[in-house]
């Protein structure tokens, strides 16, 4: 391997030119992202370019001719991503793609591994059921229609309901279900799911009803698609000698993970032990990167070093241990990017050649780039090549800052291990310094103890990697000797586990912080370059200014809100409807202050942690003051706990009758519910009609249900409140129906407000329109599935009322000015019908 100026590590790389390709095609992506343009125009762009290039080395100019190289590199980046992103032909299938679900029946081979996803669990999930669901990615070959079939190109993701493990990789099949387009996030901090999958050249969703609705009509090694069965079948032997392995001597819990650990299947680990990996900062173990590739490699190469004595035998050994590896795991680009730069270290050391790291990995990077232009902004991309890079750059001159002896000539052998201790603890600094602003741009997750738990993890995963690919070949050999180093294995899945849930639960091991805009990333990531680099070594003031002035910059989403600046004018109240679908989050703000009014879904399976949590971080709410229930069904608390869990929430707020049904029934979800929040510390207040309260520039008050009256429905007993504020007001009903609006008519409560939502998420009952009229509202707000559009019976009682609806919608903000103003604004608009 070439040396690597441990004194000038950035100005060392600065001089290699793959690095510097790698910067133009970077550049070129970003562009041809941004920039609208005629795919043709990139290419002549660059051959004007480049001719001037050669002009310019023509006269001698080399700075100049590089420099208009590496914009016609940069442009050829643009245009090739522009060819990437194109509309397809009238044949794809993306032409067949409308906004309404559409009967299909195609025909094609699977692509990639088939998973079976089980629905993610959470506080409140065995009060519901959500059956698991087979999904692959379908290469269509043709389209069957009711007359004849044509052909068809392109790329679909199926659904199957339930678990069927029937399907495999390569198989060609037939399917037909209903297609759908693909949806983007309609919550901020959700991951844009339809940007993932259009870049993997998937233009729809197809949902089979049932699993009777797809057809094995090859398998894979009957129509040619040897090499992908035969991988399959080899990942699938391993897995089948790993369990044996174990013989059932590992929890179910712990063998999960040693399956993730080593064959990266995933879909059977537990939910809470793969919370603790992320919270912890180590959740990059569970998939399988450039660290497995390498540890895999070191091991096969120190075993055959020790035992033949010969390093070309040894770095051959560790090539061939990697080839096998790639055969059994999914292919990840973190994998193509190990598995590449393994080959060139070792075919080097087998060669007894130098070569350059840092230029190697920059080729893989534009090699990668090529390939899938799109993984540029993925997280896995960043994280994967930014902290292979700054392991190459940086951990010399870390290394040698915290052992400070002179490095030539070699320190005596008795000295060697300080060496060893400052080299295995600067691998760890680096690798969290250069990938902590990058968690926090994706995550907003920051994990303070990630480098000590990375000290105590990594020699446990190098021998559960080992331990575990030696029970693998040995139940295959001898199957008593692998049941014997499968015992070893389980112990050491065990402490894995242990240490990650145990250092989970201390104070402090994890916090969340608001989720930044990429130009804090990029100058985060430079702070970073510049401190590891050694440019603040004489400059501490200057460090120190930096780091607060990110830390600052950071938290002022949070921090900002709380503060009155002069000169600002800040809204009186503002409301964020979150898209839950069949539920309700309706959350407040008002002068640093937050209130939340319900929190759960029918829809969405882990509402709480896996929709309103991220919501909550992007909009930069950090803690709840107060959080209503209006009512004991489980659609409007099921993401309590868990939110409740991730932030500090202070009270809550809800009617009697949700403690009288915990208390009826222990069993129930308001059982536990009530139960968890009283383990938790957490408030509880019972309110009724005529409860007043206050916070920020808002009075609440509780309209509804009063005291003096039974009613038979929960849905009917749901608190009403209504918020004032700068004049206006707003009122949320949560499910209130027919005897609850009558009895309500009857009283002559004022209703009068200039904001509501319809209860109920729209449903409709006989008194619902003189009930709406009472109140008189400019805005309507409609939290529900698409189902209740589709046959809507408030469209013609609405004339006039702006109507904002998730579905058409996703999350809505209302803001109530401190002039009276009130202005409505949402995360997308569709028009209905659409």
């Amino acid at each position: 391997m070439g040396d690597i100026d441990t004194t000038h590590p950035i100005r060392d790389a600065l001089r290699r030119p793959a690095v510097w390709l790698l910067g133009a095609w970077v550049i070129g992506t970003l562009l041809g992202r941004w920039v609208e343009a005629e795919w043709w125009v990139w290419p002549a762009a660059a051959a004007v370019t480049g001719v001037c290039s050669l002009g310019m080395l023509h006269r001698c100019r080399r700075a100049a001719a590089v420099a208009l190289m590496l914009i016609a590199m940069a442009l050829i980046a643009g245009g090739w991503w522009q060819v990437r992103d194109r509309r397809m032909a009238d044949s794809h299938i993306s032409g067949a793609v409308t906004n309404e679900p559409r009967l299909v029946d195609l025909e094609g081979r699977v692509i990639g591994d088939p998973y079976v996803q089980r629905a993610p669990s959470d506080a409140m999930g065995r009060f519901g059921y959500a059956e698991p669901s087979t999904r692959f990615v379908l290469q269509v070959r043709r389209w069957h229609g009711s007359e004849n079939s044509c052909v068809m190109s392109g790329r679909v993701a199926v659904k199957v309901p339930g678990a069927d493990w029937r399907v495999r990789n390569g198989d060609r099949v037939r399917v037909q279900g209903w297609l759908n387009p693909l949806h983007g996030p309609s919550n901020p901090g959700e991951r844009d799911r339809r940007w993932m999958l259009t870049k993997q050249g998937i233009a729809g969703q197809v949902f089979c009803k049932n699993r009777g609705n797809w057809q094995l009509l090859a398998t894979a090694d009957q129509h040619g698609a040897w090499w992908t069965d035969w991988r399959q079948r080899v990942s699938d032997l391993a897995a089948r000698s790993l369990r044996r392995g174990l013989n059932e001597q590992a929890e179910p819990a712990h063998a999960a993970l040693l399956e993730a650990l080593l064959l990266g299947r995933r879909d059977r680990t537990a939910d809470d032990l793969d919370r603790a990996f992320r919270r912890t900062g180590q959740a990059h173990l569970l998939s399988i990167s450039g660290l497995h590739v390498g540890i895999i490699a070191l091991g096969a190469w120190s075993a055959v070093l020790v035992i033949a004595g010969r390093p070309s035998g040894a770095a051959a050994a560790a090539l061939a241990a990697v080839a096998l590896y790639v055969m059994v795991v999914p292919v990840r680009v973190p994998l193509i990017r190990a598995g590449v730069m393994t080959a060139v270290c070792f075919a080097a050391l087998w060669r007894g050649r130098k070569y350059s790291a840092v230029s190697a990995l920059a080729l893989v990077g534009v090699g990668v780039l090529i390939w899938r232009p799109w993984d540029l902004f993925e997280p896995g991309f960043q994280l994967s090549f930014s902290i292979v890079a700054g392991l190459l750059l940086f951990v010399g001159p870390v290394s040698a800052w915290i052992d400070r002896r002179p490095r030539h000539p070699p320190v005596p052998v008795r000295g060697g291990w300080r060496r060893v201790v400052g080299d295995y603890l600067s691998v760890n600094l680096v690798a969290f310094a250069v990938a902590l602003p990058l968690v926090i741009h994706h995550f907003g997750l920051v994990s303070p103890y990630a480098p000590l738990v990375a000290l105590l993890m990594l020699p446990l995963v190098m021998a559960a990697l080992w331990t575990g690919f030696a029970t693998i070949a040995c139940t295959l050999i001898w199957p008593p000797l692998g049941e014997l180093i499968g015992w070893l294995l389980g112990h050491i899945a065990g402490l894995m586990a242990g240490l990650i849930k145990g250092v989970a639960l201390l104070p402090g091991a994890w916090f969340d912080v608001p989720l930044p805009g990429a130009l804090w990333t990029i100058c985060a990531m430079a702070f970073v370059v510049a401190l590891l680099g050694g440019v603040f070594s004489r400059r501490r003031l200057a460090m120190g200014a930096a780091a607060l002035l990110l830390a600052a910059w950071l938290v002022w989403p949070a921090v900002g809100q709380r503060i009155d600046l002069p000169g600002v004018p800040r809204p009186a109240m503002q409301l964020h409807m979150l898209d839950v679908g069949d539920g309700s989050c309706y959350v407040l703000r008002s002068e640093g202050e937050t209130w939340m009014f319900d929190c759960g879904s029918s829809f969405y399976t882990a509402v709480g942690r896996r929709t309103v949590v991220p919501a909550l971080r992007k909009l930069g709410v950090m803690d709840i003051d107060t959080l209503v229930i209006s009512h004991a069904d489980v659609d409007h608390f099921n993401g309590v706990i868990d939110v409740a869990r991730e932030l500090d929430v202070v009270r809550i707020v809800t009617h009697r009758h949700v403690l009288d049904e915990a208390e009826q029934k222990p069993w129930s979800a308001a059982g536990y519910l009530i139960e968890t929040l009283r383990k938790q510390n957490i408030a509880i207040a019972c309110v009724e009609r005529g409860w007043t309260d206050a916070f920020g520039a808002v009075h609440v008050r509780v309209l509804w249900p009063p005291d003096d009256l039974q009613l038979e429905l929960h849905n009917d007993q749901s608190l009403i409140l209504r918020f004032e504020a700068a004049g206006r007001r707003l009122m949320l009903c949560g499910d209130v129906q027919q005897e609850a609006m009558s009895a309500m008519l009857a009283r002559g409560i004022d209703l009068k407000a200039d904001v509501c939502d319809l209860p109920h998420h729209g449903s409709f009952c006989e008194a619902a329109p003189v009930w709406l009229g009472r109140i008189g509202p400019r805005i309507v707000l409609q939290s529900t599935g698409q189902r209740r559009l589709k046959h809507d019976r408030w469209a013609g009682h609405l004339t006039g009322i702006e109507r904002l609806a998730t579905p058409r919608t996703g999350m809505a903000t209302v803001t109530f000015h401190r002039d009276g103003r009130i202005d409505a604004s949402a995360l997308f608009q569709t028009e209905p019908g659409e």
